[in-house]
């Protein structure tokens, strides 16, 4: 009730936040691979499409047209890493990818969840350079950081990717 009285108040400051930004929210972009999470294997990562080999899938993550088959990425099929036999093979990165593409000139501000560990990460992945903004980036982290282990009592790690995690 709380949000929905935020949302239907003009005086709030969610309401004139919403007046003023619109938000995308893309809620699944892998379900077939959410789907086998539950029923066969927790920490699956890929999609489910078929390699024409005894492994599924690809790294949905790693088959973006955006530094593709560079760094952390395995042509090996089996591996969770594997990036696919082209940018875009997959549906999955293709839509998100088309809908990432139809709203960059406005967009201010990407973020996307994933399940496999507790981090909030930030660019690059591909290079161990900092952008620019890696002040805006990481102060942004850190309010995120700091608001999630305050509700939930949940601590997240905070970096940049390729510093915090690996190359990718």
């Amino acid at each position: 009730l709380y949000l929905i009285d935020q949302l239907t108040d003009s005086n709030s400051n969610l309401f004139k936040l919403l007046e003023k930004v619109d938000f995308v929210i893309h809620p699944l972009v892998n379900p077939d691979g959410y789907e086998f999470t539950f029923n066969f294997y927790r920490l699956w990562r890929k999609t489910r499409s078929r390699n024409g080999v005894n492994c599924s899938g690809v790294d949905a993550n790693r088959n973006y047209d955006f530094h593709w088959h560079e760094v952390g990425s395995s042509n090996n099929k089996c591996d969770e890493t594997y990036h696919g036999p082209k940018a875009f093979s997959e549906k999955e990165a293709t839509i998100s990818g088309d809908l990432m593409n139809e709203v960059k000139e406005n967009c201010k501000f990407f973020l996307s969840f994933h399940s496999y560990g507790n981090y909030i990460l930030y660019p690059y992945g591909y290079k161990y350079e900092s952008p620019e903004n890696v002040q805006d980036n990481d102060d942004v982290a850190r309010a995120g950081r700091d608001a999630i282990l305050e509700a939930t009592g949940t601590n997240y790690t905070i970096g940049g990717t390729s510093n915090t995690l690996y190359l990718a």
